[in-house]
């Protein structure tokens, strides 16, 4: 399903306090992009446990950590 503005996929940020930050995708290739929004808005996390995704785990994603 798309939503009105295009967007198919979300990516999630979570913390075991309970935090959340959601980021709408129109794919999930924007991985980088999403992260990069929450480092901006949030902040550097100290530590990101990812899924073995390929864009998450991808050498530009790894350059940028």
């Amino acid at each position: 399903m798309m939503s009105s503005r295009g967007h198919t996929c979300v990516q999630l940020f979570v913390s075991d306090k309970g935090f959340v930050f959601v980021v709408p995708m129109k794919f999930k290739g924007e991985f980088l992009n999403a992260f990069k929004s929450f480092t901006k808005g949030i902040g550097v996390p100290e530590a990101l446990i990812v899924d073995p995704a390929g864009e998450q785990t991808s050498t530009s994603s790894k350059k940028y950590c």
